[in-house]
């Protein structure tokens, strides 16, 4: 969800924007105002991307590993009855990256690994070319349930 005075960039959307839905809310206005306080009441998480003022000094460089970081915790406190509560900070974030050294060693489960593919198809943003999730599911390639919609399109719920 976000206001129409800071607008996702199109091209972000368009990568990101696999099964998502696209809502944009003027939280100026009462009744968009009464909508975002609605759908609080109904929902399970509630993901707060900015601090207070952090729109007047933007900071987009690390969003996606933020982004993920959020992600990684909304799945700790759903594990966690105890638990109500998360945060992190693009300083913290920005300190934790600088002090690796080398990249972390891992070892690939090759048996869950497809070999990557690039697909097309046409969107409401054009022919769109995109390499599907990588990962295997009972050795069957996944595939995003939805593709991207127009931005802004979707209906709060």
């Amino acid at each position: 969800m976000l206001t129409p005075a800071f607008p996702e960039v199109a091209d972000h959307h368009i990568d990101s924007g696999f099964c998502e839905r696209s809502v944009e809310l003027e939280l100026k206005e009462p009744h968009d105002l009464k909508t975002l306080q609605d759908l609080v009441e109904i929902c399970h998480v509630v993901l707060l991307g900015y601090r207070s003022d952090a729109l007047d000094k933007p900071v987009q460089a690390l969003d996606q590993v933020i982004g993920m970081g959020m992600v990684a915790a909304v799945e700790m406190l759903l594990a966690n009855d105890h638990l109500t509560d998360s945060q992190t900070a693009l300083a913290r974030t920005a300190y934790e990256l600088t002090q690796l050294r080398q990249p972390i060693a891992f070892e690939p489960i090759a048996s869950s690994m497809a070999n990557p593919t690039r697909e097309f198809y046409s969107s409401v943003y054009g022919r769109i070319e995109y390499v599907p999730p990588p990962l295997l599911l009972e050795d069957q390639s996944l595939e995003y349930s939805t593709r991207q919609v127009r931005y802004g399109s979707s209906t709060p719920q």
